[in-house]
């Protein structure tokens, strides 16, 4: 997730959009494994959880940058 990010921020064109694409199949893994679970673990917050939060912070940033909204896709 972090190298597609980095793609996402520092490339521009068909590297910027590959980087896009590949960091969007990282959430919708994740979105995939988390189901309806409130957390990665099941019902209790755990590891994969906390790694997580680190990487959300820099959503905004990945959008903005991007032109896209993590939402919408």
């Amino acid at each position: 997730m972090i190298d597609s990010g980095t793609k996402v921020w520092t490339m521009k064109g068909e590297e910027q959009e590959a980087g896009k694409k590949e960091f969007l199949d990282n959430l919708k893994t994740l979105e995939a494994e988390l189901g309806d679970k409130p957390y990665f673990g099941g019902d209790s917050f755990g590891f994969v959880d906390i790694a997580l939060l680190g990487f959300y912070s820099w959503f905004h940033a990945f959008e903005t940058l991007g032109n896209f909204i993590v939402e919408a896709e």
